[in-house]
């Protein structure tokens, strides 16, 4: 073992001595007292995503779980049948005006839901219970639907009055 370190030492003898080096060994560089390095961009960036993606997704939740608002109708008034007494007739030299009779209703289209069916009639929303010229609206089904007053009942289907 000495004769192994006997000839380390001869090989550290016989190379040259190298002249020291005037070059300062290679430092970190701080940076100056109140400038932050750029080490703060990067998690800002990240959370500023994060916080954009979680407002897409609430707005989108939101709207997606949103109630159906809809319009409330005044409750219908009872039918209320009444004994008609003619009016007496007016005196032959002055015409009476000749009453106009409302346009049918005409059904523009059907909107099924199974929980909440509704119809568009004359360019009104109605739903199961609601009135139309004096009918009240009983059924409301994919292709009709059906009215109930005045001792008759009546199924119109899209198109139809």
């Amino acid at each position: 073992m000495s004769q192994i370190n006997d000839a380390l030492k001869r090989a550290q003898d016989t190379q040259p001595k190298a002249a020291p080096s005037s070059v300062p060994p290679m430092l970190p560089v701080k940076s100056p007292a109140g400038q932050p390095g750029a080490n703060w961009i990067w998690p800002v960036a990240i959370i500023l995503f994060l916080l954009l993606f979680a407002g897409v997704f609430i707005v989108i939740s939101a709207a997606s779980h949103e109630e159906k608002k809809v319009a409330a109708e005044p409750a219908p008034a009872p039918l209320v049948q009444a004994a008609v007494v003619p009016a007496p007739a007016p005196p032959a030299a002055v015409a009476a005006p000749k009453p106009t009779e409302p346009a049918p209703a005409l059904v523009q289209g059907i909107v099924y839901d199974p929980a909440n069916p509704y119809a568009i009639i004359s360019g009104k929303t109605v739903f199961v219970g609601g009135i139309v010229d004096g009918m009240r609206v009983t059924t409301i089904s994919p292709d009709a639907v059906t009215f109930m007053g005045n001792g008759q009942t009546k199924q119109l289907r899209v198109g139809q009055r």
